[in-house]
């Protein structure tokens, strides 16, 4: 539908479309035209005149109203109740009816349908013969449009037995209704037989269902049934199979609408539930409640948003109330009848005098006489609208004497009621209240001042009244539910089994911790097959996909979008930007006016859908909930969105935006290439700050992009080189032994081939070697890096061989070979002081010339070059602070402290430890955790400290349990010399022995000089020196081997002590 047709219709003046367009009339220039402008058109006297009063009526419309016309989108993505009323036997009929006679019949049928169908709200979308298809949900929709419909429905077939065809037969009727996600708003067709198309399996449905109802009858499907709650009586019919309908369909019979005064006894979403996180207000209400107990009267009025909690604490309060003896009135608002004067009086009256339909008015008005305490029957019948004239004569009262009759009667007869017991006045749903009902409780207030009496009034935040200021009336406002709240309550739905802690925190993000959100959100999930029940949890079944609105919230979500016409294009542009969004970015793409766009910005604020920081036109804004945003964003139809996206996209590029910004609006736009490239600019920005979390994510939905692209060679290797940098990501996260790491390197490796490049070969090649190297599996790392030192050799890349020969040379010293370590080491250097390295974290995780001087200080160290190794080891520290990298310190801090324990320097070792710690914290670095915790340790053995030993062993066991082993045998060479200057030889003994059988195993052999050197300590401390020279001598001979010559020193001098 353009926009001048939309115009046009709304106003009844659709006949003049044809002529406006033709004459490229639109709504940009059609409030400029003259009388002259529209004889030159053509337009007759009468067509004049009614143009004119609707151009005059819209002048004071707001430029919004008529701009943000033009930018509407026409169809919407809705979650409609559709509902089709059939005319039983009009076949039949028309066969024995003249077809004048028949054309007044249908006529007449049409007209009932459709005046019910729009008192309700709804829409009657298409006459179809004897046929009526209705919607309930579009153009607006409502909080409750399932109820209208069945509400609706019940009230056609009422409304169907008073008429009767011309030969005396009764007419009636059969309905089907159902709900579901439809496209609606496309206009098909042309002059009258145009109407707006709505596609989707639910109009189907509904007609279909039609077909198995009685005549008289309502059958309605499942889905609508869950929307309808207790209000109704209602029978299940069973499964049938419907033509078009995958599945079968479970189909119910709606009897009646059920009768009864208070939404507790109708049905809650969970009455079951016990009111968490409002012991406060409750604690209140019956403070207040206690007065009036003692004559204080009182008025509590409570109000909050929809589904905060308002009913749940009345109903907690009417219980806590219950225990003491009392009278308690309903009244409970409607929203259809907020116009029918003393509507909730009428009912409650009706109720409490036990009236029924079948009483006569004489019947009915003895009932009133046996009942009431103090009020006047004949006032209280007129109320009823109990016609009594014939037997009693009229009252002789004016309608506004009446209406303060009843007022003061109503009134009395709380007042009798009070001096017999507490009156308890529960109010609910007062922002539906009819004026009537209101100035009867404001005039009730100074009478139940002094009385045992309280009013207890519950509302949203729209309910405006007089009595705010008066001295017995409390206010009392609902807040959200806290994030703890929040959770017992999911704790409570979920029968106290544990919930996946992404979910709680994804369902605690989207709630906003209003309850009711809470909870169907909650039972959608459970119900959703997303979840396995065990014994004591529920846990995903797979990867927590996108959570879906809930049905049972979705119309009333949508009811709020839908009351901001005619901004909703605003609301929904915004939507589509996130939750959180700035008047600039919305500006771009609003194709209006500044003036427009800030009143619509207004308006919105204005409606408390959105709420502002800061003052325009530098502000910002946030829906207030995360489902109201999710609710506008999804009833634009996917491309449009994609259009939105697509423009959002052009706007955060050129500003230079957060790519992870234009990034998200990329892939929503469906540009995969550009969200590709913006994703993985993300995630590099996020790893090099660090924040590894973020990172990662970034580059998972990178690869999930660029998995649409793998038919192009380009995005295969983009797909490698994406595939490394996560793996890169993960080890800084969770260590070296991260199998997230050890699965991305293990995909790349598969698909090597797909590259060319060294050195993006030498980085798949890594991934083989360092699991097995921190996994301390030696003898396969080295296999694995000698291989690729050797394919590297004739490359002309020049880091490709650096990154190879540093790979072998941490190898060959933790196999105790630091003279060829050293050698490889030389190479690496050279070549680095050649290579230009850009981007080294996101490529190695470290900077590779940090990784060279680490391993050579260690390399010199063992060789006999001390002050040469501290002095590598001073620059390789230096350098690492100036990069500010926290991976990068955090590696060099590792292998410095490791120089720290061969040197027996607590001092520097314990300084380093703390450093590497507390990075490792700001950074949520587990691996450089564990091992700060692990050094912590073996310096406290260091230091002789009595728990350090133990402290050892419990640092050592989740070092294994990570899947990392590297230099576990140094660590238990200083647990047993802690342990032997202890007194504790047999302790000693064991960590040695412990060490010696771990580094024949794994290949680390750099510690068995060492560790054979202890052992002959252990044996002299226990007096037997052939042992003691047996183990020295096996000492040197080790480190003589190693080419280890301080080691070597140490052995020595043992034996000449000896």
């Amino acid at each position: 539908m353009s926009n001048l047709s939309r115009w046009l219709s709304s106003r009844k003046l659709s006949s003049l479309e044809e002529t406006l367009t033709e004459h490229e009339i639109d709504l940009d220039i059609l409030f400029d035209l003259t009388d002259e402008d529209m004889r030159e058109l053509g337009l007759s006297l009468g067509a004049r005149k009614r143009l004119r009063a609707a151009l005059e009526a819209g002048a004071g419309e707001t430029i919004t109203e008529t701009e943000l016309a033009r930018t509407g989108g026409g169809a919407e993505r809705r979650h409609l109740t559709t509902m089709f009323v059939d005319l039983v036997g009009s076949t039949e009929l028309s066969a024995g009816l003249d077809p004048e006679d028949m054309r007044d019949v249908i006529t007449s049928y049409q007209n009932t349908v459709a005046g019910v169908v729009t008192r309700y709200e709804g829409q009657v979308a298409k006459y179809m013969g004897d046929g009526v298809l209705c919607y309930f949900g579009w153009p607006r929709a409502h909080e409750d449009d399932a109820k209208r419909a069945a509400r609706a429905g019940l009230e056609i077939l009422e409304a169907m037995q008073v008429i009767k065809a011309p030969d005396g037969r009764d007419l009636t009727v059969r309905i089907g209704a159902a709900t579901g996600l439809v496209v609606v708003g496309d206009l098909i067709g042309e002059g009258a037989a145009q109407e707006e198309a709505v596609v989707g399996d639910t109009p189907n449905l509904a007609a279909r269902l039609q077909t198995l109802a009685d005549p008289g009858r309502i059958i309605i499907a499942d889905n609508t049934r869950q929307l309808l709650g207790a209000d109704f009586e209602i029978v299940e019919l069973g499964s049938f199979n419907i033509k078009g309908v995958e599945h079968p369909v479970t189909a119910w019979q709606v009897d009646a609408e059920r009768s009864l005064t208070t939404r507790f006894e109708e049905g809650t979403p969970d009455p079951t539930l016990p009111l968490i996180g409002r012991d406060h207000e409750l604690g209140l209400i019956i403070e207040r409640w206690r007065r009036a107990c003692d004559g204080e009267g009182q008025v509590v009025v409570l109000t909050g948003e929809a589904g905060i909690g308002k009913s749940r604490l009345t109903r907690a309060a009417i219980e806590e109330i219950a225990q003491g003896e009392h009278y308690r009135i309903s009244y409970h608002c409607s929203p259809y009848h907020s116009d029918s004067s003393f509507y909730p009086v009428i009912q409650q009256l009706t109720h409490a005098m036990g009236l029924s339909e079948t009483d006569s008015p004489t019947d009915k008005f003895e009932k009133l006489k046996t009942n009431l305490r103090h009020a006047d029957p004949r006032i209280i019948a007129e109320l009823l609208q109990i016609d009594l004239e014939a037997e009693l004569g009229p009252l002789g009262l004016t309608p506004q004497q009446t209406r303060n009759q009843i007022m003061s009667e109503t009134s009395e007869e709380v007042r009798a009621l009070a001096r017999e017991k507490p009156v308890l006045m529960v109010v609910e749903d007062a922002h539906w209240i009819d004026p009537s009902t209101l100035a009867m409780l404001e005039a009730c207030l100074d009478r139940i001042t002094g009385e045992r009496a309280m009013l207890l009034i519950t509302g949203r935040p729209s309910f405006v009244h007089g009595f705010g200021g008066h001295p017995i009336v409390s206010k009392l406002t609902l807040n959200r539910l806290g994030s703890e709240q929040t959770a017992a309550v999911l704790s409570r739905i979920a029968r106290g089994k544990s919930l996946p802690p992404e979910l709680v925190a994804e369902i605690i993000a989207r709630t906003d911790g209003v309850p009711l959100f809470i909870e169907e959100m909650t039972k959608t999930i459970l119900e959703s097959g997303d979840l396995r029940e065990t014994e004591t949890a529920y846990e995903l079944t797979g990867p927590l996909s996108r959570v879906t609105i809930p049905a049972t919230l979705h119309d009333s979500l949508m009811a709020r979008i839908d009351r901001l016409q005619p901004i909703k294009e605003v609301a929904q542009m915004a939507a589509c930007i996130g939750r959180n969004f700035d008047r600039a970015a919305l500006e771009k793409i609003a194709g209006v006016s500044e003036q427009t766009l800030d009143d619509a910005l207004v308006q919105l604020e204005q409606s408390e859908l959105v709420f502002r920081r800061g003052a325009p036109p530098d502000a910002s804004y946030v829906f207030k909930h995360a489902l109201v945003r999710d609710v506008a964003y999804e009833s634009l139809l996917k491309r449009r969105r994609q259009d939105i996206h697509a423009r959002l996209v052009e706007v955060f590029e050129a500003e230079n935006a957060a790519p992870e910004l234009t990034a998200y609006h990329a892939s929503q736009a469906g540009l995969t290439e550009k969200a590709a490239e913006f994703w993985s600019k993300a995630g590099s920005q996020a790893q090099a700050r660090p924040a590894y979390d973020e990172a990662a994510n970034h580059l998972k939905t990178a690869l999930i992009e660029v998995g649409g692209l793998l038919d192009e060679p380009v995005w295969r290797e983009r797909e490698l080189e994406l595939l490394v940098q996560i793996a890169q990501v993960y080890i800084a996260k969770e260590g070296y032994a991260s199998a997230e790491a050890s699965e991305a390197f293990g995909k790349a490796m598969q698909r090597i081939a797909a590259t060319d490049s060294a050195e993006l070969r030498v980085a798949i090649y890594y991934g083989a070697w360092i699991a097995p190297y921190i996994g301390n599996r030696l003898y396969q790392a080295y296999e694995t890096a000698n291989r690729l030192v050797e394919a590297m050799s004739g490359e002309a890349e020049l880091i490709p061989r650096l990154i190879s020969r540093r790979m072998r040379a941490a190898t060959l010293i933790s196999m105790g070979r630091s003279p060829e370590a050293l050698e490889d080491l030389k190479v690496a250097y050279d070549l680095y002081q050649q290579a230009e390295i850009t981007d080294f974290a996101t490529k190695f995780a470290q900077d590779p010339g940090v990784q060279i001087w680490c391993y050579m200080h260690l390399a010199m160290w063992m060789c006999g070059d001390r002050e040469g190794a501290l002095v590598v080891a001073d620059r390789s520290m230096e350098l690492a602070r100036h990069l500010n990298h926290a991976n990068t310190f955090c590696y060099a801090g590792l292998h410095d402290i490791t120089l720290a324990l061969w040197e027996g320097d607590i001092s520097r070792a314990r300084k380093v430890t703390e450093e590497m710690r507390q990075v490792a914290i700001e950074h949520d670095m587990s691996l450089w955790k564990l091992y700060a915790w692990i050094f912590e340790a073996v310096t406290s053995c260091m230091a002789d400290e009595a728990d350090g030993p133990a402290r050892v062993d419990a640092a050592l066991k989740d070092y294994r349990a990570t899947g990392c082993w590297l230099w576990a045998p140094l660590f238990l060479a200083e647990q047993a010399k802690a342990q032997l200057r202890a007194g504790d030889a047999a302790g000693a003994e064991a960590a040695v022995k412990r060490g010696l059988a771990e580094a024949e195993v794994c290949g680390e052999r750099w510690a068995i000089p060492e560790l054979h050197r202890i052992l002959g300590d252990i044996s002299r401390s226990q007096g037997d020196s052939a042992a003691a020279a047996k183990a020295y001598e096996q000492a040197a001979a080790d480190a003589r081997a190693q080419g280890a010559v301080l080691l070597l020193a140490r052995a020595e001098a043992a034996i000449e002590g000896l």
